[in-house]
């Protein structure tokens, strides 16, 4: 196994590579970090201020840096998906747990939805005239970019499935926007993600056949990763269970009482009698 080094008991303990649930596991902890964040910290790698990764490989020396698709399926048609290449990721754990990112990342659809609360603002055209100005760059694992800076590339995917830096955004917000002193931006954890996500599902519900497929390829994922989702913000939205209403005592239940009691009392009593008699 790639994760393996057999020189020393300590090095069994904490691997010398670890897979992708370990890797996600102490970015987490560390920082809050998505899976779709570190999809492009591997993306950019650390020559960028990224993460390397690697393929699983058997034979020591045989491994070989991570790489995302091209963009296309196997009959050639434009495919953005790269959380299964994601998921079978391997890192070095002394990298994981000595990663500081350069920046971190917003997803397009966070960032139209954070933009939409503005008054009179065209959220998705105001992404596109800031990417158009150069201040705003948009990434994706699989393609580099998305249609905001590609618009009559029809091989690149939406907006949405993008993602900006959160360093940007601030600047954009500061100078376009009038934010002063607000607190700086953070990445969109995954309760804020599931949030939205049911707010858009409903929003959907309504207008297409099947709102969860429309919302997976909205953002770029699978309908089974919606599902999921959507099955965490209600389970956290979910309603505390409900009080049980004490009734007063009445005469009935003071009787009750009293004979439990001398239930009760006649039982210790039956059960000191024995004890002596033994």
């Amino acid at each position: 196994m790639p994760g393996m080094t057999p020189s020393s008991p300590q090095s069994e303990r904490i691997p010398r590579y670890v897979p992708y649930p370990m890797a996600m596991q102490i970015l987490v902890r560390r920082m809050s970090a998505t899976p779709e964040e570190l999809a492009i910290w591997i993306w950019l790698g650390p020559e960028a201020g990224g993460l390397k990764a690697y393929e699983f490989w058997e034979r020591p020396g045989r491994k070989r840096r991570l790489r995302f698709p091209d963009g296309f399926d196997a009959a050639g048609e434009p495919c953005f998906d790269y959380m299964p290449t994601l998921m079978g990721a391997w890192f070095a754990s002394r990298d994981v747990e000595r990663f500081t990112p350069k920046d971190r990342y917003m997803s397009g659809a966070a960032l139209i939805a954070r933009w939409a609360e503005v008054p009179r603002l065209d959220a998705k055209a105001f992404v596109k005239a800031k990417i158009a100005e150069l201040r705003l760059q948009d990434l994706h694992p699989v393609t580099g970019g998305t249609e905001g800076s590609g618009p009559m590339n029809r091989r690149l995917p939406p907006i949405e499935q993008g993602f900006f830096s959160v360093a940007e955004i601030e600047v954009i917000e500061r100078e376009d926007l009038g934010r002063k002193g607000t607190k700086p931006l953070a990445p969109e954890d995954k309760q804020a993600r599931s949030a939205r996500l049911k707010q858009r599902h409903r929003e959907l519900a309504g207008k297409v056949p099947n709102p969860t497929r429309t919302l997976a390829e909205e953002e770029g994922i699978s309908d089974s990763r919606v599902r999921r989702l959507l099955r965490e913000s209600r389970a956290d939205t979910a309603s505390p269970p409900r009080a049980s209403i004490k009734r007063p005592a009445g005469p009935f239940d003071q009787l009750q009482d009293l004979s439990t009691q001398a239930h009760l009392d006649e039982k210790k009593r039956s059960a000191r009698a024995r004890k002596s008699r033994a």
